[in-house]
């Protein structure tokens, strides 16, 4: 039984990027030809400068989907999965041993295994680790879009500067997605009115065609997405509560591996239900298999992420020397120790 807050399946997100390690998960359910046939394969991309100048051509290598396209795409895999809109878990029942879930209109429901994948702000962890300190903001707010755009952005770019970052992608049919990360002062966004205008004021004097996009983005489509971030995670499981996704390690979008993550938790923990009947021993498996991979992208993410929001001037000098200078067989290694295929397939059990 899957129960979901929302009220209807409606248009969800912006974009999302979709690595090899990601493909392979869905793969396992038979799912990668039909998420590709929805997305755009990008094989090249780059790193810029406020001004446009390429710093580091950069070796892709991923599927630019709609969020919304994934979302069809997996809901029409679940077709004999029953669904139960408009239930807003607020927590467990019982205990970890014995979890039953508990919504808002006040009603309850048993289970065997409860997995939390509610979020950033899970109820299910919080009622599991009601002790544990909140999620903390990175210090930088993001915006996305998508925006129809044909032939302005043909590969996929990231350019920084100034504190700055402001990334675009092609989509399929002409459109764009992109997304800018701005350093702010957390609950600052509740107080900026025009969107728009604040984004073009920021950007001012950056490189073609982010002045473009910005202009061409509907202004009730410019909504603020904080980026709030956990440490490494110590745990993903207790008792018959397994975490899923941001709920479990909720973590900078510096990789672009949030939603690839959670796609690897959701195939790693369906492998191991599927080998033991042992629940317990299965979650057992499942963090054995899925934490020191998931501690090393996180830890991964948020220093990049760090050094790519640097506003510092000798330390943004430092940076865009080293993104010239650093070989690119050595950063395409380390990214492929976590984007790869086989990063993915290493985490399955043996049949």
């Amino acid at each position: 039984m899957l129960y979901e807050k929302a009220t209807s399946f409606s248009e969800v997100g912006a974009g999302l990027s979709l690595w090899p390690n990601a493909l392979a998960a869905l793969s396992c359910l038979g799912l990668e030809n039909p998420v590709m046939a929805c997305g755009r394969w990008e094989d090249q991309g780059a790193i810029r400068s406020s001004r446009g100048e390429v710093l580091r051509e950069v070796d892709n290598a991923n599927l630019m989907i709609r969020r919304s396209d994934l979302q069809k795409v997996l809901l029409g895999a679940m077709e004999d999965i029953p669904i139960v809109l408009g239930a807003r878990c607020t927590g467990i029942t019982g205990n970890a041993q014995a979890p039953g879930l508990r919504f808002e209109d006040g009603s309850s429901s048993e289970a065997d295994l409860v997995i939390g994948a509610d979020g950033i702000r899970s109820a299910v962890r919080q009622s599991i680790a009601p002790h544990e300190a909140a999620p903390r903001y990175s210090g930088l707010c993001a915006w996305r879009g998508i925006v129809s755009a044909p032939g302005l952005v043909d590969n996929a770019w990231l350019s920084v500067g100034e504190g700055l970052q402001f990334m675009a992608a092609p989509l399929p049919e002409g459109h764009v997605y992109w997304s800018p990360l701005v350093r702010l002062e957390e609950g600052r966004w509740e107080y900026i009115e025009d969107h728009r205008r604040y984004l073009l004021d920021r950007f001012r004097g950056w490189h073609e065609p982010i002045p473009t996009l910005l202009d061409r983005t509907a202004a009730d489509a410019l909504i603020p997405t904080p980026v709030y971030f956990r440490p490494p995670p110590k745990w993903m499981t207790s008792g018959r509560v397994a975490l899923i996704g941001d709920a479990a390690h909720p973590m900078t979008p510096d990789l672009g591996q949030g939603g690839c993550q959670a796609i690897e938790d959701a195939v790693v923990l369906a492998d191991c239900l599927s080998r033991s009947s042992d629940i317990a021993f299965a979650l057992s498996e499942y963090q054995d298999r899925r934490l020191g991979r998931i501690r090393r992208v996180v830890r991964e993410a948020r220093q990049l992420g760090v050094v790519m929001a640097e506003p510092r001037h000798v330390l943004a000098r430092l940076r865009t020397t080293a993104l010239r200078s650093i070989p690119a067989g050595l950063t395409e290694h380390r990214l492929s120790a976590i984007t790869a295929r086989e990063a993915f397939e290493a985490q399955l059990g043996v049949p």
